[in-house]
């Protein structure tokens, strides 16, 4: 029985952090279609609703983006990353 449990906890888990992952990447898609000007029908937000509700105060205030989703690399301080935007606000 203990097996079974183990199997169940493991998947169960498994399930809630795919399913979280999946509303994350869901969530940074919409911001960038919106942020780079997409048409408000492109921006699909079925399974986030609730947080683009809790940015829709803000993003309004986010103007002249001048960079979506950049790769960045320092050849001399060896470090790499993404920017995920630059813009003006307010």
């Amino acid at each position: 029985m203990q097996i079974v449990l183990d199997i169940f906890k493991n998947t169960h888990n498994l399930l809630f952090w795919t399913g979280l992952l999946d509303r994350g990447t869901q969530f940074h898609s919409a911001i960038q279609n919106h942020l780079s000007g997409a048409p408000a029908s492109d921006v699909k937000l079925d399974q986030i609703q609730g947080c683009w509700q809790s940015l829709a105060d803000v993003i309004t205030d986010v103007t002249d983006v001048q960079v979506l989703e950049s790769h960045v690399v320092h050849s001399s301080l060896l470090y790499r990353g993404v920017i995920d935007c630059v813009a003006h606000y307010k």
